[in-house]
């Protein structure tokens, strides 16, 4: 199964995504669907403080801070030594480093999240409370700002994409789907508190995962090209 989505995803990547971007924006109903899922009449988003979760919610955002904090240490130091460090040059650092600054940093957090307008699904009338449903393409004027759409823990897992685009030519594509895997689990936890639809995920995942793709071609395969510094 796993090959298959490896195979699929190398032979028809754009068709997967915009199968998905296609499928929720003409039926945005799945979104209460499957948030449904985690929801009971009286108790709420029944899983939405659990330990495990909340865990993930708290440590997620320090966690990437701590390694982006890292790379900028290396790219310094090598810069001072006039030599690579964790294997972070100039193009590393300025791709890796520019990726999570670009797509979860300034399109979703600052973009969208803050423009939006996208209610949360735990504020909203089908789960208790008293903001309306919308679409996820359809902005709205149901929240000021952090709305749900589109989801920023997800986009700091998809930025594990950037690093599983410098994996070894053999295990690239392993990597990728281990990174989109990472995405979509901490998605996953984030639909299940009832923060974000199934849609502000997949969404995330398609910015973050667009940005991070045209700064690795741009930054570090134009390397390999005649001429190139």
């Amino acid at each position: 199964m796993i090959e298959a989505l490896i195979q699929s995803l190398r032979q028809r990547p754009c068709a997967f995504v915009l199968a998905l971007v296609v499928t929720f924006a003409m039926v945005p109903s799945l979104d209460l669907a499957f948030s449904g899922l985690f929801y009971r009449a009286g108790e709420g988003f029944f899983w939405r403080y659990a330990a495990p979760f909340e865990f993930v919610r708290r440590a997620l955002p320090p966690l990437a801070i701590g390694i982006v904090g890292v790379i900028c240490l290396a790219w310094l130091a090598g810069a001072l030594l006039r030599e690579r460090i964790l294997g972070v040059d100039n193009r590393v650092g300025g791709f890796l480093v520019g990726s999570l600054l670009l797509g979860p940093g300034l399109l979703v957090n600052t973009l969208f999240k803050d423009n939006w307008g996208r209610a949360r699904p735990s504020t909203i009338v089908e789960f208790g409370g008293s903001k309306i449903f919308t679409p996820p393409l359809m902005i709205a004027g149901q929240c000021d700002r952090n709305c749900s759409f589109v989801s920023g823990h997800a986009a700091l897992a998809f930025w594990s994409l950037a690093f599983a685009l410098m994996a070894p030519p053999r295990w690239r594509m392993r990597a990728v789907v281990g990174a989109v895997a990472f995405g979509l689990l901490v998605g996953l936890v984030r639909v299940i508190q009832g923060a974000h639809f199934l849609s502000d995920v997949l969404y995330s995942g398609v910015v973050v995962g667009a940005v991070t793709v045209v700064l690795y071609r741009f930054l570090l395969t134009r390397r390999s090209a005649p001429g190139a510094p």
